[in-house]
């Protein structure tokens, strides 16, 4: 009974430690929690890696959020969900995905608040758009970023929004 007891109370402190990530999922979760709740996801032939010995364990191939096609990467560390990342299936224009990238903050605006950051830089290198959120336990970001000489020859390299828990 003191083992029960135990083994609870260690589970409860767990959770208290936990980081809201994205749609339900928590820092901490293992794979089959994460696919418990997303049946749809999959290990991926080619997963991602982030820094470290953070790697791509589960993926959705295709999620629809705001009428566009993402693709949703789940990153565990030492088998403990890190970070969810949706990337945009369709790269487009610069121009196109920064106004789709201003849809997307004025929703997670309505989630998570006022952004704590707003940036949008273009020159020789490339375009870059960037929303950030800060929550007590939680980073939230979305990223544009293209490159080329001109904004009309820009060709566009990554649209991503990333869960991540924020470090203390």
């Amino acid at each position: 009974m003191k083992i029960a007891i135990f083994l609870a109370w260690v589970i409860a402190l767990g959770s208290l430690n936990a980081a809201p990530l994205w749609d339900g999922t928590d820092t901490g979760m293992t794979a089959e929690q994460v696919k418990e709740k997303f049946p749809t996801a999959i290990v991926p032939k080619d997963p991602a890696e982030l820094y470290g010995k953070i790697a791509e364990g589960l993926r959705i191939p295709i999620l629809t959020y705001l009428d566009e096609e993402f693709t949703v990467h789940f990153y565990f560390d030492n088998g403990a969900l890190h970070q969810v990342t949706l990337e945009l299936k369709k790269k487009r224009a610069h121009a196109v995905m920064v106004k789709l990238a201003g849809r997307v903050a004025a929703d997670l605006t309505k989630q998570l608040g006022d952004p704590k950051s707003k940036k949008e830089s273009k020159d020789s290198i490339g375009g870059r758009f960037e929303v950030h959120w800060e929550t007590p336990r939680q980073k939230v970001s979305v990223f544009v970023l293209s490159t080329g000489p001109t904004e009309a020859l820009y060709d566009p390299i990554a649209f991503n929004i990333n869960f991540q828990p924020k470090q203390k």
